[in-house]
C-alpha cells in the first residue's frame, strides 16, 4: 500500500487539481495539498497527526536524573520523546552545546 502523498487531490469546491507543498509550522514540516484558486489546504493525515503530537509535548519540561554507568554520565530519554521520534535502540544521536549550561540533542532519524 502506497502513501496517499503519491495521489492527486481535486478541490471539491473548484473542481481543479491541487498542488503539493510542504509548509513549515513551528519548525515542523507538513505536506499539504493546496488549491490555487480558493487557497484551501488539506494536510497529509500522517503529518497532521504527528504535528498534533508535537504540539502536545513541545513545551513540556521533562525532569530527568543524571546517572553514572561505568565511567560515563547517563541521562535517560523520556518515553514520550522516544515515542514521538520513533527511536530505535542503537540509533545514533549527537550532543552539541548551545550555551555553557544548555545542550542540544540531535537525532539522525526523521
Amino acid at each position: 500500500m502506497g502513501d496517499i502523498w503519491e495521489e492527486s487531490l481535486v478541490c471539491t469546491k473548484c473542481n481543479k487539481k491541487t498542488e503539493k507543498l510542504v509548509l513549515n509550522r513551528d519548525n515542523f514540516d507538513i505536506r499539504v495539498w493546496k488549491c490555487k484558486d480558493c487557497k484551501k489546504t488539506w494536510p497529509h493525515p500522517l503529518d497532521d497527526k504527528k504535528f498534533s503530537e508535537w504540539k502536545d509535548i513541545k513545551d513540556q519540561e521533562f525532569k530527568v536524573k543524571i546517572r553514572e554507568v561505568g565511567n560515563s554520565a547517563v541521562v535517560s530519554l523520556p518515553s514520550e520523546i522516544a515515542s514521538f521520534k520513533e527511536l530505535k535502540m542503537g540509533e545514533d544521536a549527537v550532543w552539541k552545546f548551545k550555551s555553557s549550561n544548555e545542550l542540544i540533542l540531535k537525532f539522525n532519524s526523521s
